[in-house]
């Protein structure tokens, strides 16, 4: 019987999206109240000049990631009218930033984090891009934003079928493809004894490629290995979610567990496997 640190679980049900590979970023810091009174409209395709310097420090941690933002922050609203591809640059900067893409004017709201460039899919909406200095960074940055309308990706189409429980991948990139039998939470970890394979997954909601989860290293918080991967997706009876094993750190086969549950916290003293039978 594998015996897996629950407080994994606890902390990935906090967020959806565990802290991406940035060993030089420690995790520290606390949460402030993000302003956006003074928020600027952006457009797709614009160019805009970035400065921070007299910008207030109210929000030192996002909720997609958890190193200190202590820069002052600049907040931006973008329009989104479809289902969009939507890559964020930050160029010419003279200290650190990074970009924060909310779903909300809340920094807990946080579905995606640019350092240097990044491209995700969104879906209809309002969102606000908050340009912060890391570690004190105060200076000047261009940001940029390209908008195009999502195709549905191919390989996601063709993904196959995960199982609960045990699913054996002969290697990254592959996709897999799973349907919620419940309400309730899907976990998707790859904290398992004996594997030291570096993992990193993306899950999404649909072939357009609508990201709602994603981890990489979960470091201290599984028992084996700091590069495996844990994930917290909540779900309804019937949704679609598409599972997404990138080859960035490597591309070795590897074994990986999917439980579907109610969201229930286990006591910390439980094992994995008496984690799983709950659930039975």
């Amino acid at each position: 019987m594998r015996t897996m640190l629950v407080v994994l679980m606890a902390l990935c049900l906090i967020s959806s999206f565990a802290v991406a590979k940035e060993p030089t970023k420690p995790v520290m810091g606390s949460r402030g109240l993000l302003d956006c009174s003074g928020a600027v409209a952006i457009q797709c395709g614009a160019t805009v000049a970035v400065d921070n310097t007299n910008a207030p420090n109210n929000v030192e941690t996002y909720g997609c990631v958890g190193w200190t933002e202590s820069g002052g922050e600049v907040v931006f609203t973008l329009d989104i009218a479809v289902t969009t591809e939507l890559t964020v640059t930050l160029s010419n900067g003279t200290c650190d930033f990074d970009a924060f893409i909310l779903a909300s004017c809340e920094e807990a709201d946080c579905v995606n984090y640019v350092d240097t460039t990044r491209t995700f899919t969104v879906e209809p909406g309002t969102y606000y891009i908050v340009v912060d200095g890391y570690n004190g960074c105060f200076g000047t940055v261009d940001l940029t934003v390209e908008c195009v309308e999502a195709g549905e990706d191919p390989d996601c189409l063709n993904a196959d079928e995960a199982v609960e429980y045990l699913n054996s991948s002969p290697g990254a990139p592959h996709w897999y493809h799973f349907t919620a039998p419940i309400d309730g939470c899907i976990w998707i970890n790859t904290c398992l004894e004996g594997q030291l394979v570096d993992t990193r997954v993306y899950v999404y909601s649909d072939c357009f490629l609508t990201q709602i989860g994603y981890s990489d290293d979960i470091y201290g918080d599984c028992a084996y290995y700091n590069y495996a991967s844990f994930v917290d997706v909540p779900v309804s009876a019937g949704d679609d979610l598409y599972i997404f094993f990138d080859p960035f750190w490597s591309t070795a086969p590897f074994d990986w567990e999917l439980l579907v549950t109610d969201c229930v916290i286990a006591n910390e003293d439980q094992t994995w496997g008496a984690v799983k039978s709950l659930y039975q």
